[in-house]
């Protein structure tokens, strides 16, 4: 059953209005007084009421979430909108997620629903940013000239950290599967191979397709040969080339970028960046929420982290070139 404010006052021995200032005025009332409210509070878990405070204050407390609608389900943009809303609730804040083919949103979308806009989807020169920014506090999930609170996954340090990884096993043929190089955190993607692939004197192969399994199986067969290694841009398209090529009996080193669950069902089990979007999302709630109080715009990268499976382990520890353990019996073109 919910707690009244009434009943915290009654515990706390002073009156419901004493009770309301402590809550949204805590300056106002005697540090003695105030303790014994906290104390109320805490022993009856009593929540305040987020409208009600909402209307007091002329605060909606709520919070857009602005993603593009995607043909399949994201586990990745759950992990993040977890992150988001944990953080909200702690704050008593709601999260509204404005979902749309494009990404696309306006001031009208905002005004009279929301305190603040969280964007994703982030591209060079977003437009949207600087329209939102003139009438509402906005942080990004991406990066941004303008004077924004913005986080971001160091997405350029991972693929690097997969690049080297693959040298570190003797290749030097290694092939990037990317997706569409429009949004930011895939030209950055693409940015960290071509980087440690160059400093190592590789010569950068990039295919492309779409971020799943079809789009993995439809990149490798556009190369024509078998590569020494492959670092996919995610774990959905990482899937679709093992899955080409273990049809083909061919076996050489892979790694992903995601970190999903997926990657630990696979034969072998996906070497991958894992991508750390629940903290992401955290970070950000914080960003915007300060930002609603007027506080000054953060700048956040955050690096993700190499996990190692079955995909590149065979290869750890050999003096030979990793292409060694290639299947020669199979037919050296992708079909």
């Amino acid at each position: 059953m919910k707690v009244t404010i009434r009943e915290v006052a009654i515990k706390a021995g002073v009156s419901p209005i004493t009770v309301s200032r402590a809550l949204n005025s805590p300056d106002l009332v005697r540090p003695d007084t105030r303790a014994k409210i906290e104390k109320a509070v805490t022993e009856l878990r009593y929540r305040p009421n987020p409208v009600a405070q909402g209307l007091r204050s002329g605060k909606t407390r709520v919070v857009l979430l602005v993603v593009k609608h995607k043909r399949t389900y994201d586990p990745l943009l759950f992990e993040f909108a977890l992150g988001v809303s944990d953080t909200f609730q702690q704050n008593n804040y709601s999260l509204l997620i404005h979902l749309t083919p494009d990404g696309s949103v306006s001031v009208d979308d905002v005004t009279g629903r929301a305190d603040g806009v969280i964007l994703t989807d982030i591209e060079e020169n977003d437009p949207r940013i600087e329209k939102l920014a003139r009438h509402v506090p906005v942080a990004i999930f991406g990066e941004s000239t303008l004077a924004v609170s913005q986080v971001d996954i160091d997405d350029a340090w991972g693929a690097r950290l997969a690049t080297e990884h693959l040298l570190s096993l003797g290749c030097q043929d290694i092939v990037m599967v990317a997706g569409d190089g429009r949004a930011l955190y895939m030209k950055h993607r693409i940015r960290g191979y071509i980087e440690a692939f160059t400093e190592a004197g590789g010569n950068p192969t990039i295919a492309y397709g779409s971020l799943d399994l079809i789009g993995g199986e439809t990149a490798i067969r556009s190369f024509g040969r078998i590569p020494e290694a492959i670092f996919c841009a995610s774990d959905g398209m990482a899937v679709g080339v093992l899955r080409n090529l273990t049809s083909l009996g061919i076996r050489i080193p892979i790694v992903g970028c995601d970190g999903l669950q997926l990657g630990e069902m696979t034969t072998p089990t996906l070497t991958s960046i894992k991508l750390p979007f629940y903290e992401a999302g955290q970070k950000l709630a914080e960003a915007i929420l300060d930002g609603i109080q007027g506080k000054e715009p953060v700048n956040i990268r955050i690096r993700p982290d190499l996990v190692i499976r079955e995909s590149t382990h065979y290869w750890e520890g050999r003096t030979s070139r990793c292409d060694s353990s290639r299947n020669e019996a199979a037919s050296p073109t992708l079909t």
